[in-house]
């Protein structure tokens, strides 16, 4: 295990996906995003996914020229479509006109198809908290979740993030999967041939399994809270795609199948709420500087030393990672090895 720092592989990652054939901009709003992600612990969607990306670019999965076209509805509402580029690209052009509705109307909605894969939700509704806004994401992904009570997978791990400005606290900013654990750790615990707890997921007979590469190819992962956790993949789902053109979960091919080749054609949700369309924006930070005092006033109980807010072990993780580097074990080491020969740039740790 060694870290590295996040300006090296910040630098590393620009480098790689230019040499994809990404333009200047492009690449580096991919690798913030990236970057981000592993510097708030969120290491399935963070730097191991530059070869993913990249392969995808170099095959011409991902067009790598697209830029996306923003179409808009209304003075609030409009559609962003990615023409098959680079997921986080895309979702960065939606969030940017998202965030402009909001500050001008109040609210800003977009909704994205022919996106893909954009990585951590949370680094959406993080932009838009920077920006003094209240944000919700959504999205959907390759299906590899049963709805509740159903054996085949339907939904993807769909993820639903929110996020709210605290004033001069970290904001409350929350990132999760519809499932009961991303499809990204179980892909982790795959590469390190680890077991995976029991009520993860089935195999293609509808049993619990232990084993992450039935889990995979049996793409039936549990939702989380059984119906309650199912439904809100149904609300990811629909918001995601029936106001766009992006394909429905059970369609979308995935990035690691035998349709890989294909357009994934993901579909995204974005909202942001600017709270001076509902108060003083001085009112609005002292309501929340005071919620989150008196949450930080409540007892843990007997299993837990303290309570913690949404993303605060992340904004914790990323505060200590920026000083300290970013873990990189041998497997992570051997997927930037791999990309540095892709793109035929060198790969150092300093």
């Amino acid at each position: 295990m060694k870290n590295m720092s996040a300006q090296a592989l910040r630098a590393f990652g620009e480098q790689a996906f230019q040499a994809a054939g990404l333009k200047k901009e492009a690449a580096e709003i991919v690798t913030d995003g990236l970057i981000y992600a592993s510097l708030c612990g969120v290491d399935t969607h963070g730097v191991v996914r530059y070869r993913v990306y990249i392969e995808r670019l170099k095959k011409g999965y991902i067009n790598p020229k697209a830029e996306p076209e923003w179409i808009q509805r209304s003075p609030n509402c409009g559609i962003v479509d990615g023409h098959n580029g680079i997921g986080i690209y895309v979702a960065d052009r939606a969030v940017r006109e998202t965030i402009r509705m909001a500050k001008e109307t109040g609210i800003g909605c977009t909704a994205v198809c022919g996106s893909n894969h954009f990585s951590a939700a949370g680094y959406y509704t993080h932009l838009m908290a920077e920006e003094g806004l209240i944000g919700f994401v959504c999205s959907n992904i390759a299906a590899a979740v049963p709805p509740f009570g159903a054996k085949k997978a339907f939904f993807g791990t769909n993820p639903v993030s929110y996020g709210f400005p605290a004033g001069k606290y970290p904001p409350i900013l929350h990132d999760m999967a519809t499932s009961i654990v991303s499809q990204g750790k179980i892909r982790l615990a795959a590469d390190h041939n680890h077991p995976i707890p029991e009520g993860w997921a089935m195999d293609q007979d509808g049993r619990p399994t232990t084993d992450p590469k039935v889990a995979l190819k049996s793409r039936s992962i549990l939702p989380f809270g059984g119906a309650k956790g199912s439904g809100i993949a149904m609300l990811a789902e629909l918001l995601s795609t029936v106001l766009t053109t992006a394909l429905f979960s059970k369609d979308v091919p995935s990035m690691f199948g035998p349709r890989a080749s294909e357009a994934q054609n993901l579909g995204h949700f974005f909202m942001a709420l600017n709270p001076e369309a509902f108060c003083d924006r001085g009112a609005y930070n002292a309501r929340m500087e005071h919620f989150v005092e008196e949450f930080r006033l409540l007892e843990p109980d007997a299993q837990h030393s303290e309570v913690l807010l949404p993303g605060e072990i992340e904004w914790r993780t990323k505060q200590q990672r920026e000083r300290d580097g970013i873990p990189v074990d041998d497997e992570l080491w051997a997927t930037l090895s791999a990309v540095s020969e892709l793109c035929n740039i060198p790969l150092s740790v300093s």
